[in-house]
């Protein structure tokens, strides 16, 4: 999946702000000595023999890469007045940073605040809408994508954690790992807490899953009233991606359901698209990752493939996506735990979708990597940027910046205007490996 972190779209910005613009010698560096927490060298970049030692008084220094203990990528500063000392290429800085700045550290110039190249960023982020694919499910995190493992227990000596390598990844950006701590031993994840059940009525529970190195996958329903295990309980061995699908009816006395995802080793198990619903059931919450009943684009199912090599297994092969009959998204209160219902008729007898738009997320740290196309965040950023300064009252240096800004304002009016454009139908396809986001 092609992405880009924060500190590159923020160097980029910069070198297109201020490159060439007096009074910045340059506007991306890389230090050729070693310096202290307050003081920087870059004999190359800086050096001037007969420059002002004032031609950089308050100007921004920023920290683009961590460097052995050096100050964090982020990290920024100001010149001080006469801080700068031509003949070397040292600059003061004041206040200082939070380590000695070593040798080989990029850094970049500014001079607005970096933190204004930051939010014009994530706000260019926040308004850039993606088509994203879920499954809708009674159960919390059924598609593996929470921080953490809150939702899934790791009960009988085996390991849980969530992974993000591709070829363990169904769908989406993270699969859970169960994995036995003890070889030919087996224990499971449980889904924290459980699902009011009614006996007598149908349910469908259908998990996407994988082994390595001769483990086996099982699939448990489970009666938590009677404290037993629910048939059928599929299975499978192997290290490609099958679907194991359990259609049961709730048996007398049972109340309440749990769901576990078995792992017999010797080696790892990996779980994806955990989905639970009642075949008698019309009407489900919208999953959580949905923000407005607007955004939903598409509701259906991808047909299971050829059967597996066990019962009640199926292989992957959706390539023929397939709208629900008839789908409604109803609206009750924004505020209230669930705040949209997904009405379906017929109730579902297949694993459900949701096609919807979001838009992506800010980047809290340099680190943080996008999948926003960048040419497009950019100009969304200089587009946030030339509004703010147009509000206030710049002088000096800070109009030069914009009046850059404005010789680029019709391109990037263009690029912006199709980047924030709702267009294009809903994807068909799920690639192994990550979620299929289209962008239109």
């Amino acid at each position: 999946m092609p992405s880009i972190d924060q500190v590159s779209l923020v160097r980029k910005l910069a070198h297109q702000l201020y490159a060439a613009i007096r009074p910045l010698p340059v506007a991306l560096g890389v230090t050729t000595d070693a310096g202290a927490a307050g003081q920087a060298q870059d004999g190359v970049r800086l050096a001037y023999e007969n420059a002002d030692e004032n031609l950089l008084n308050g100007v921004y220094f920023r920290i683009d890469a961590k460097v052995g203990s050096g100050p964090a990528s982020g990290e920024f500063s100001r010149i001080k007045k006469a801080g700068l000392v031509p003949s070397t290429g040292v600059i003061n800085l004041s206040p200082d940073l939070t380590g000695a700045i070593e040798i080989g550290t990029a850094y970049s110039l500014h001079i607005l605040h970096p933190t204004m190249l930051e939010q014009a960023i994530s706000w260019a982020l926040n308004q850039m809408p993606f088509l994203s694919v879920g499954p809708v499910s009674l159960l919390g995190d059924a598609d593996m994508e929470d921080t953490g493992i809150a939702a899934w227990a790791a009960v009988d000596d085996v390991d849980v954690s969530k992974v993000t390598d591709a070829q363990y990844v169904w769908g989406g950006l993270q699969a859970l790992l169960v994995d036995p701590k003890v070889p030919s031993w087996e224990g499971y994840a449980e889904k924290t807490g459980t699902i009011p059940v009614v006996e007598g009525e149908g349910m469908l529970l259908s998990a996407v899953a994988r082994s390595d190195k001769g483990s086996t996958v099982k699939l448990v329903p489970f009666d938590y009233s009677n404290n037993a295990e629910i048939l059928p309980t599929p299975s499978y061995v192997g290290d490609r991606h099958v679907e194991l699908r359990s259609t049961f009816t709730v048996p007398s006395g049972c109340r309440q359901l749990k769901v576990r995802l078995n792992a017999i080793g010797p080696f790892a198990t990996y779980w994806d698209d955990v989905v639970l619903l009642g075949t008698s059931r019309q009407e489900i919450a919208l999953p959580s990752w949905v923000d407005n009943p607007e955004d939903v684009a598409n509701v259906g199912y991808w047909p299971s493939g050829a059967g597996g090599p066990n019962v009640d297994t199926f292989r992957l092969q959706e390539s023929g996506w397939q709208e629900w009959h008839w789908w409604e998204v109803k609206r009750r209160d924004p505020r209230a735990v669930t705040p949209y219902i997904l009405s379906l008729s017929p109730a579902p007898s297949e694993r459900i979708y949701v096609i919807a738009w979001r838009r992506f997320p800010s980047l809290s740290s340099d680190a943080d990597l996008t999948a926003a196309d960048e040419t497009a965040v950019l100009a969304g950023a200089r587009t946030y940027l030339r509004g703010q300064l147009m509000e206030t009252a710049v002088l000096g240096q800070e109009k030069v910046v914009l009046d850059r800004m404005r010789t680029m304002q019709s391109k990037d009016d263009v690029i912006w205007a199709k980047a924030i454009l709702r267009t294009g139908g809903a994807p068909v396809t799920r690639m192994r490996g990550l979620r299929k986001y289209l962008a239109r």
